[in-house]
């Protein structure tokens, strides 16, 4: 079990610490600012128009403005329980977010439903000026909130098994509380996040290791456990300083962790991509520029934060590695073995974490692998891109590996909507979105995290409201004409309806 599990219960619908004022007036501002508010969509009967999987922040902030859009037949689901959603109460293990407290999004423009407010309401009017860093117990806190707040519709604990085109709409079959269900959907938009377009990346010699002498860092870790123990953390990553720090604030009598780079990076080069005009417009950028962006993005390490450094470096039995290759690892006594490369001694731990990042493969994913075969992916469009003027020249370290990379992601259309690889195909395809990691070349680092996510929640929200009324034009213009001529037909003082 993670080791924060008694942290979370009982935190199903967490309020702010005031009299509740703050809800109300997200209520009274989302019904203040709604005109017109007549719903518009109306699909076949008993068909969702949008169902939502995943309910962390990409999720709530698609649903909000969707709400805001008039759009009403919408559903959330995620898998996990209440206040477990997302990385917040399982595998981020840092104290804070990384993030700039001010960023913003998840209010879809209620003011009331930002963070910001609700910090104040908890803690005190003023509290969130003295804040440098969100809490990341208070962030999971807040969305849970805002999901209430809001009035979403979100179903917990309930699994996407599978997804079969249903002509241009889908059938989608759960699993939940209540057993086996089938939605029917005109859109799915999949806000999985960093785990949900392919899994972790783990390195293939600790593959059968995994899960007792060895983990990813985004596993459930039972660090209690560890106390004592010899522990192994791979990376150089912020998420590889704070699984190293989590041990070892947990009684690990030692931490070696290690790294292919012969220095560690001090500058995070992604701060330079932080720009509203990359958020907002990267999607509309030529095949060959977003290949020269992933390329560079691919090839650069996410360094840590100090605090994350400062956490490992006040305990003595911490140990950091550089310039150290792990190439394989073998069970040995009730530890692991890891080899290294030339000139660098082997390792041995009671229990190793790869913080070795995330893979996009779709195949991997199950209810997205019998589909996978059918998205166009960048691998079949990567000879198409190579030209351009304003193409980098390769360099020739790294070309191949970063290609292979770029060519597993899917080749995305407008709101990150899949397109079919042929014409056989299933239609349906189009009306898929992959509001996660998968969108990274085709959207930039605005389909992760929280820094771009207005941007992205609103280019996704867009392209959902532009497919439902290309579908449901016919139904309106009819309803149209059929008004205007009775309108016509009763005389000049006719009230508006609707």
């Amino acid at each position: 079990m993670n080791d924060e599990a008694t942290r979370t219960r009982g935190i199903a619908d967490p309020r702010p610490g005031g009299d509740g004022a703050l809800t109300r007036r997200v209520r009274h501002d989302l019904a203040a600012f709604a005109y017109p508010a007549v719903p518009w969509t109306r699909g076949p009967d008993g068909v969702l128009d949008v169902l939502i999987v995943g309910a962390g922040q990409a999720g709530l902030a698609t649903a909000l403005r969707l709400a805001r859009e008039s759009v009403r037949d919408v559903l959330v689901l995620d898998a996990a329980p209440t206040g477990r959603e997302g990385p917040w109460s399982t595998w981020a293990r840092m104290p804070t977010l990384r993030t700039p407290k001010e960023l913003y999004g998840t209010e879809a423009g209620i003011q009331a439903a930002s963070f910001r407010a609700w910090y104040d309401d908890r803690h005190g009017v003023g509290a969130f000026d003295e804040l440098r860093l969100i809490p990341r117990l208070e962030w999971r806190d807040y969305l849970c909130w805002l999901r209430e707040a809001a009035g979403l519709e979100v179903r917990n604990d309930t699994r996407v098994t599978a997804a079969e085109p249903d002509g241009a709409h889908w059938r989608v079959t759960t699993e939940g509380p209540g057993g086996t269900e089938t939605l029917r959907t005109r859109k799915i938009v999949a806000c999985t996040g960093m785990t949900g377009a392919g899994g972790p990346r783990v390195p293939a010699f600790l593959a059968p290791l995994r899960p007792g002498r060895a983990a990813h860092s985004s596993d459930a870790i039972d660090f209690a456990a560890l106390a004592g123990r010899a522990v192994a953390v791979l990376g150089l990553g912020a998420s590889a300083f704070d699984n190293a720090a989590t041990a070892l604030e947990h009684g690990a009598r030692r931490v070696v962790q290690l790294g292919r780079r012969a220095e560690l990076p001090t500058r995070n080069a992604f701060r330079q991509l932080e720009r509203k005009g990359l958020f907002r417009a990267f999607h509309t950028l030529p095949d060959h520029i977003k290949r020269a962006f992933a390329r560079e993005e691919f090839a650069l390490p996410t360094p840590p934060t100090g605090p994350s450094l400062e956490r490992c470096r006040a305990h003595a039995g911490y140990e950091l590695r550089l310039g150290t290759d792990v190439t394989g690892a073998t069970a040995a006594d009730s530890g692991v073995r890891l080899r290294t490369g030339p000139g660098t001694p082997d390792v041995d731990a009671d229990f190793v974490i790869a913080a070795t990042g995330f893979q996009v493969d779709l195949g991997a994913v199950d209810w997205l692998a019998p589909l996978a075969g059918h998205i166009l992916r960048w691998s079949d469009v990567l000879p198409t891109a190579e030209g351009g003027a304003a193409r980098e020249p390769d360099r020739p370290d790294r070309p191949d590996r970063l290609d292979r990379l770029i060519g597993a992601h899917p080749k995305l259309g407008p709101g990150m909507a899949c397109r079919p690889r042929t014409a056989e195909a299933p239609a349906a395809l189009r009306n898929l979105h992959l509001f996660n990691l998968a969108a990274h070349v085709d959207y930039g680092i605005a389909c992760i995290g929280l820094n771009g996510l207005p941007q992205s929640a609103d280019n996704v929200t867009q392209a959902v409201c532009a497919d439902l009324l290309a579908e449901d034009a016919p139904r309106l213009l009819a309803g149209f004409r059929a008004f205007a001529d009775g309108a016509s037909a009763a005389g000049p003082h006719q009230e508006d309806a609707r």
